[in-house]
């Protein structure tokens, strides 16, 4: 006997796993720092420019330190 598709029961939403990526950059780009600090790139450019924030050239790039950026965080906070 065939039973209508309305009588059929609900099906359960899917759920999918949570997964969070932790990144252990060594080195982030100037638009992460500005990014991971919430600031413009003058202001990051004012603090590379200051030596508030360590940077490195790979290859012609200028990138900045990951370390050097929660190091600076923690001096400026309140």
């Amino acid at each position: 006997m065939h039973t209508p598709a309305s009588a059929e029961a609900p099906t359960a939403p899917a759920f999918h796993a949570i997964t969070t990526q932790v990144d252990v950059s060594l080195v982030v780009t100037v638009r992460e720092a500005t990014q991971l600090l919430r600031i413009g790139r003058t202001t990051l450019y004012k603090l590379m420019g200051e030596r508030d924030v360590t940077t490195v050239k790979i290859g012609g790039a200028s990138r900045i330190l990951r370390s050097s950026i929660d190091d600076y965080v923690k001096r400026a906070a309140i």
